[in-house]
């Protein structure tokens, strides 16, 4: 593939998997607005309720506050389904990676995605959450036959935001980019707006803004080779407690859906009133830790689910998930 493509893959659904309520608007919003505009599903999967912010702009319980930012967001962007877990704030690296994983391929079957969008590797900001993600993605790939996007910076944006804020930014030289897309941020804009919480004037999102202007930045983490059809899967820093495989990264062949209709995008003030309703589904069992509630959130109608897991998928299946971890 040629570098720095200007046109996103041509996927006809698309699975977002982020750490933290906002995640999807101060970071993915704008990518997420042109596959949507593009005509793709955009679902997004969000590992925790982001209760361990410093950033106080709304008084309360920033669990609950932020979940209701989440849903009112993704209908902002347009997004069809949040599957949001509850998973500790600032504490994703002490979670099992395969437990991780294992999300993100039951939402990835559920949603019909043929391609994954996460935060680069790097995590952009270095925030382990964010690492631990973007792994979690990248684990469960080869499993589901598709590829992983992600959204970078470029070195002197990165610089910059480290110079001006004193933050610990990470960028991509242009070697290592292979998109640079042209985007309409008025969805993000609006997106942004619906986490009051977040959306202080001390953040650095503002100036990541203005920096990148109209482009966003995107490499791949998981691409399928054209000639063989299999993935290639590019190097992800695992620790010792990642994983024990010492498998190569995999290859498996990928296979796509069919394109489904988007709605219309809603904006925060639009939104209408949210309905709770109770389901269960499943979870691991050993050493993984107890039930954990989560929340699916139908963004185009603005209806929820409250989920709590408590069965167990096979151990065939963990088995043969862990034995495709991709390795150093």
């Amino acid at each position: 593939m040629t570098r720095n493509e200007s046109r996103l893959p041509p996927w006809a659904s698309v699975l977002a998997v982020v750490a933290h309520p906002d995640d999807e608007s101060f970071g993915l919003g704008a990518v997420i607005s042109a596959f949507i505009d593009g005509g793709a599903r955009v679902d997004v999967l969000c590992f925790t309720k982001g209760e361990a912010s410093t950033l106080r702009g709304v008084d309360g319980d920033l669990a609950t506050i932020r979940r209701g930012e989440l849903t009112d967001a993704a209908r902002a962007l347009g997004i069809t389904t949040v599957h949001l877990l509850d998973y500790p704030d600032g504490g994703l690296t002490n979670e099992d990676l395969t437990e991780l994983a294992e999300h993100v391929v039951g939402v990835a079957r559920e949603t019909g995605s043929d391609g994954i969008l996460a935060f680069d590797t790097t995590g952009i900001t270095g925030h382990e959450d964010h690492i631990r993600a973007t792994k979690a993605a990248v684990f469960a790939a080869p499993i589901l036959g598709i590829d992983v996007l992600a959204w970078a910076l470029p070195d002197e944006v990165a610089a910059e935001l480290r110079t001006t804020l004193h933050g610990d930014f990470h960028g991509r030289s242009s070697q290592d980019i292979d998109f640079v897309i042209e985007v309409d941020r008025a969805r993000q804009q609006a997106a942004v707006h619906c986490h009051p919480s977040q959306a202080v004037p001390s953040s650095a999102l503002w100036q990541r803004l203005d920096l990148l202007g109209d482009q966003e930045y995107l490499r791949w983490l998981v691409r399928q080779d054209d000639a063989t059809g299999s993935l290639m899967v590019k190097a992800v820093p695992v620790t010792p407690s990642d994983s024990t495989s010492t498998d190569p990264p995999c290859a498996v062949t990928s296979s796509l859906t069919t394109a489904r209709p988007i709605p219309e995008p809603a904006t925060c003030e639009s939104a209408e009133p949210r309905h709770s309703r109770s389901k269960t589904l499943g979870r691991s069992p050993g050493a993984i830790p107890g039930p954990v509630s989560a929340t699916r959130m139908l963004a185009c109608t603005g209806e929820e689910e409250t989920v709590t897991e408590t069965s167990s998928p096979s151990r065939q299946y963990r088995a043969a998930l862990a034995s495709r971890l991709p390795t150093t």
